[in-house]
């Protein structure tokens, strides 16, 4: 296979003007043979590759459809799953952001924990579309009141939650 096709290459027969009157009519013209070049394969590559990136980037078959919540008690399920969409499940000006791919569960994890009362938090991917958040929220163990409004406190004396405001009849 190979052999034939190495003999069907292209070639260009250059006869210059000097060849043409020369001594010998039975000489042969010098062929110079063109193949395709290593650019064109490796931009060829580049484009396969890109196109592929971006099909991993856009189809919808990636795009996270289901979130899984578990150990939420105090959390609202309503207040978690605002604050993931707006910010991680938004859509970018180029990349849509709720992709398989492109998030970070480690960086999800850790923004939760800084903005919910969570001791453990644990984030699964699950392929193609899934992900699900596994808390374990902070045990409240007193109600803290200021004068102005209630809060609940854990263990180490932290805020954990702001619960309610105190009405002006309340203590009268």
């Amino acid at each position: 296979y190979w052999k034939k096709r190495k003999t069907k290459k292209i070639s260009i027969v250059r006869v210059t003007e000097i060849d043409k009157f020369s001594g010998n009519p039975y000489k042969r013209a010098k062929k110079i043979k063109k193949r395709i070049g290593l650019s064109f394969k490796i931009s060829l590559l580049i484009i396969v590759s890109v196109a592929w990136l971006g099909l991993l980037m856009y189809l919808p078959y990636f795009q996270i459809k289901q979130i899984d919540y578990r150990g939420l008690k105090n959390i609202s399920k309503s207040e978690l799953e605002s604050y993931l969409n707006v910010n991680f499940f938004k859509h970018g000006r180029v990349l849509p952001w709720n992709n398989y791919f492109l998030i970070n569960r480690e960086k999800m994890a850790k923004k939760i924990g800084v903005n919910f009362p969570a001791r453990n938090i644990e984030v699964k991917k699950y392929f193609p579309d899934k992900i699900e958040i596994v808390l374990e929220e902070k045990i409240s163990t007193l109600i803290y009141d200021n004068g102005i409004r209630y809060y609940l406190m854990d263990n180490s004396g932290n805020i954990i939650k702001y619960l309610t405001e105190i009405s002006k009849d309340e203590f009268r």
